[in-house]
């Protein structure tokens, strides 16, 4: 796991040479209002996908052709490697939602097989039952509440889950980092979001499974995108291990100088620990964009990066 001090944005500039010669990225129609009434999900998740190209696995031969079964249901889309039946990568917006929409959000829906995806691609919810994993989602239902409650419905098919590490992770760091996903859309405007597993050694096939069925994750990964005011496009990596993060010890002084007290309030902990700020301190799980696509074995932003008239570079995060 890297450790960094601070954000890291990419700044992909877009070039008038690039708007005369393809579609552009212009935040007029794409991202301009903090309403999403302003917007369809489905045309800007196609556009953006025109314009910036869709994720790529490096390999060819880590994601053949005949396994890749690619989904779009509207507010998201992806591809899902139907030889060990996981999605590789997730593409959704997160919208702003007003409170009355927050207050309304209720989880009230059953996972359910994609009915997309042929029966050998398909995942089964009682699967993960006694698994010792939660059913955690890559798009985050929650971040469906300002579409209402078809989209909402669509995020539990289990193409949209694998397994995650319930106390320490799924609900508490990786809910911290949806969260936090939310409160800058609400700050700054609808965001694109790429969320998928990363696997220790994907090409042996060398993972962990459940039911013998579906494969554990090593770690996740998500990607926040934003066409910002000047219409540069700006972007933020995040790796976290799919583990329970109240163990993890993460050497910083700073964080672990309280350790002692909180460790009295967890029985279960013992050691220097810190679970309160591991839970909360989504930053030192920030990766730079060209790292992540290594470890996750996937090209994002294929048609910027053969793009001469697109420049690339990375600053600090102050301006969001």
């Amino acid at each position: 796991m890297v450790k960094l001090s601070r954000f890291f944005i990419t700044t992909i500039v877009i070039s008038s040479a690039l708007h005369c010669s393809s579609p552009s990225l212009q935040k007029n129609d794409l991202l301009a209002s903090k309403h999403v009434a302003s917007f369809e999900p489905k045309s800007y998740l196609n556009r953006i996908n025109e314009i910036i190209g869709r994720p790529l696995v490096k390999n060819s031969e880590e994601l053949d052709d005949a396994y890749k079964v690619s989904i779009d249901h509207g507010y998201y889309l992806g591809d899902i490697d139907c030889k060990i039946k996981a999605a590789r990568w997730i593409s959704h917006i997160v919208a702003p939602i007003d409170q009355e929409e927050d207050d309304q959000y209720e989880r009230k829906f059953s996972f359910t097989p994609d009915p997309t995806l042929p029966k050998y691609c398909q995942t089964l919810s009682y699967e993960y039952t006694n698994s010792g994993y939660d059913r955690g989602h890559l798009a985050a239902a929650k971040d469906f509440a300002a579409y209402g409650r078809e989209a909402i419905k669509v995020s539990f098919y289990t193409s949209n889950i694998l397994p995650q590490v319930g106390s320490g992770f799924n609900r508490d760091l990786w809910k911290n980092l949806e969260e936090y996903i939310r409160q800058l859309s609400n700050k700054i405007g609808p965001v694109l979001v790429y969320t998928g597993p990363i696997f220790a050694d994907y090409t042996s096939e060398n993972f962990p499974t459940i039911n013998h069925d579906i494969p554990v994750p090593t770690a996740y990964y998500k990607i926040v995108v934003h066409i910002n005011d000047e219409e540069k496009m700006e972007t933020i990596g995040f790796v976290i291990e799919n583990t329970d993060h109240r163990k993890q010890n993460y050497g910083d002084s700073k964080l672990n100088k309280n350790c002692e007290d909180l460790v009295k309030n967890e029985a279960n902990l013992k050691g220097d620990v810190c679970p309160k700020d591991n839970l909360v301190n989504i930053e030192r799980h920030i990766m730079p964009i060209d790292k992540l696509e290594k470890i996750a074995k996937i090209r994002f932003f294929n048609n910027v990066a053969t793009n001469e008239s697109i420049k690339i570079t990375e600053r600090n995060s102050s301006s969001w």
